[in-house]
């Protein structure tokens, strides 16, 4: 009996931190390591930052036995902190889910300023037309 098999190089995939503004791009191959031909029929993004996430393989796909495809996928965060998506393949050797993650930090620093420092600012702007100057000879 013939029958295709699907093999992929990374079936989980961390892109690590990037800053908010940037992109990251990792290759993924699949494989046929069967001896008739793995039909991809749709290649979706699910979870809760799917959006996030992009592949440009074109649906459906079919790899021939002994052949493989390669696709990429981009992460674009849209909001700090992690980010998680899931592919979703629908094969005719069944079906298979690649995991993704990636975290996104800003490179704006944060200041955080106290009711404190705000208060003394308000003084030193205020005290300043109030002082009186004496200069003697």
């Amino acid at each position: 009996m013939t029958a295709p098999v699907y093999a992929i190089d990374i079936d989980n995939h961390d892109f690590g931190v990037i800053d908010l503004a940037a992109t990251a791009t990792q290759d993924f191959t699949i494989s046929n390591t069967g001896d008739a031909d793995l039909i991809i029929n749709s290649m979706m993004l699910s979870g809760a930052n799917a959006a996030e996430f992009t592949h440009n393989a074109a649906m459906p796909l079919t790899i021939a036995p002994g052949n493989n495809h390669t696709f990429t996928v981009t992460f674009d965060p849209a909001g700090l902190g992690w980010r998680h998506a899931q592919i979703d393949l629908v094969t005719n050797d069944g079906n298979h889910a690649i995991t993704l993650k990636g975290a996104a930090t800003s490179s704006i620093p944060t200041v955080p300023v106290s009711n404190w420092a705000v208060f003394l600012a308000i003084i030193a702007l205020v005290s300043v037309p109030l002082m009186k100057f004496v200069f003697k000879r």
